[in-house]
């Protein structure tokens, strides 16, 4: 809401003289003053708009003040919305009745002038208070959906890139895996199938601990380690469907004797098809529970416990970083 911008006040009163007193009374504060002459006019009214506060009198025929309320109070979005009683008969019973009712506040009739506009101008206040934090919670949620969607397509225009840099694949994989990691995951890696048997080997990155040391090796389907990871990555081979794995504790497969035990909290695993055919697959895993990749459930793919098939979307954490040229194993790695 803009600081300009009009707020709604409801006067609810079956008497046309009293509408005149209030409506002179309010009209120096510039806002915008609806009048209902019934309280089925005045429910009307709220399910057209939303108000700052609600003047209501107690003494109307057919549907009193009481009543009126109540029925506003049912509508969800004016649940909380300020109900002022009006009223030339506040006996403690009916005080009483006003507040079980969703009433903030009674004013005696004749109103005093200063009164009424003193408390109608704190509950305006309060009012254009809410609509401005929910105008920045608004606008928060844009520019951070805007910003990811950045990110997402700088990696995907950096993975093209990698993809299309070479047609030797094992330089490709290398390319791959330095995006991925540490950008989208603390451990990486591609596996392949050997020709037309199920064997396969697997090449792996993760960034060394403390550092931003890139390492990579390479393991064959033997050497594996036979987990919920390795029977993640088993399966998405077998049914060609992509696989997110929540709430992990695995150890990380490659962190030394010594060294601070890193765990794998979560993972996704990607299959690879060319020509009809998975030929491998792209597994990311993640040992920080403050990141978690971002997933929409696919439906039609199964899935038991914390295990499920869904595609989840990639965003890089650390948009635009690049691991710098380091030596791995003896030799450079650009």
């Amino acid at each position: 809401m803009l600081e300009n911008d009009k707020t709604n006040i409801l006067i609810v009163d079956d008497l046309p003289e009293k509408h005149l007193v209030y409506r002179t009374i309010l009209e120096e504060m510039g806002q915008n003053l609806v009048c209902a002459k019934s309280g089925s006019d005045a429910l009307r009214e709220v399910l057209k708009k939303d108000f700052a506060v609600i003047l209501l009198d107690v003494n109307m025929p057919d549907m009193n003040g009481f009543e009126t309320a109540h029925l506003i109070r049912q509508r969800k979005r004016s649940t909380h919305t300020p109900i002022i009683f009006l009223t030339a008969f506040a006996d403690e019973v009916q005080t009483s009745q006003g507040y079980a009712t969703g009433g903030v506040d009674y004013i005696p009739t004749p109103v005093v002038p200063e009164i009424l506009r003193a408390k109608v101008r704190v509950f305006v206040e309060l009012f254009r208070m809410r609509q401005q934090v929910a105008h920045q919670a608004i606008e928060q949620t844009k520019r951070a959906a805007a910003e990811e969607s950045a990110r997402r397509s700088a990696f995907l225009a950096e993975a093209s890139r990698v993809l299309t840099t070479s047609l030797d694949f094992e330089t490709t994989v290398r390319g791959l895996l330095r995006l991925v990691v540490p950008s989208l995951g603390d451990l990486a890696a591609v596996s392949r199938t050997e020709g037309a048997a199920p064997d396969w080997k697997c090449e792996f990155a993760w960034r060394r601990f403390g550092s931003d040391e890139i390492v990579f090796t390479v393991m064959s389907e033997k050497e594996a380690p036979n987990d919920q990871l390795r029977k993640s990555h088993d399966r998405t081979l077998a049914t060609g469907k992509a696989e997110l794995l929540e709430d992990l504790d695995l150890p990380h497969p490659f962190d030394g004797v010594g060294m601070p035990a890193r765990r794998i909290c979560s993972s996704l695993v990607i299959p690879l098809p060319a020509r009809g055919h998975v030929f491998g697959a792209l597994t990311v895993a993640r040992c920080d529970r403050e990141h978690r990749f971002s997933p929409t459930a696919r439906r039609g793919s199964g899935g038991t416990g914390r295990q499920r098939s869904r595609q989840c979307p990639l965003v890089p954490r650390h948009p635009g970083k690049r691991s710098p040229e380091k030596r791995v194993s003896g030799h450079v790695v650009s």
